[in-house]
């Protein structure tokens, strides 16, 4: 998606055909290197590269139409490049379930993605690896992984 859309933005593009084939293109050369590494070829990785350079263009077209009627201010492309960096900020942190108004200045990282793992991740973390391995690999106290466990263990009890 946003390839789709940031390449219709730059070329302004106002042809699908343009997007779907430059989408294409990238989208098989990633496939061909991949394959050329030693990784795997996968033709619907390239579908839905292409699917989604689609869906970007026609974001492109429709946040184009609304551009128009838009404020003189809002009109610049200082502005509008401000709410597209803000929307790829947002997106990012919904994909990762990134909760941004609870994250504490002197929280790592590590501590954060612990704390969003859903339960069933947790379960498997503590069943596959011991406090120390978990604690050296997230880079937290090893206090914290303890109360994870715990409260894994107790979540478990109370279950059966």
């Amino acid at each position: 998606v946003p390839f789709g859309f940031f390449a219709s933005y730059y070329l302004n593009n106002k042809k699908a055909s343009v997007i779907t084939i430059v989408t294409l293109i990238v989208s098989g050369c990633a496939e061909g290197m991949q394959y050329y590494l030693g990784r795997v070829f996968d033709i619907d990785d390239i579908i839905l590269n292409v699917l989604g350079g689609i869906v970007g263009y026609l974001l492109y077209i429709g946040l184009m139409a609304i551009k128009g009627k838009l404020p003189k201010f809002m009109k610049s492309d200082t502005f509008i490049n401000l709410v597209i960096i803000i929307l790829v900020i947002l997106i990012i942190c919904f994909s990762f379930d990134i909760d941004l108004l609870s994250y504490k200045k002197n929280g790592s990282v590590a501590t954060l993605i612990i704390k969003d793992v859903d339960n069933t991740s947790k379960k498997k973390l503590a069943k596959n690896y011991s406090v120390g391995q978990i604690s050296e690999m997230l880079e937290i106290n090893i206090s914290e992984v303890e109360n994870i466990i715990e409260k894994i263990q107790n979540e478990k009890a109370a279950e059966g």
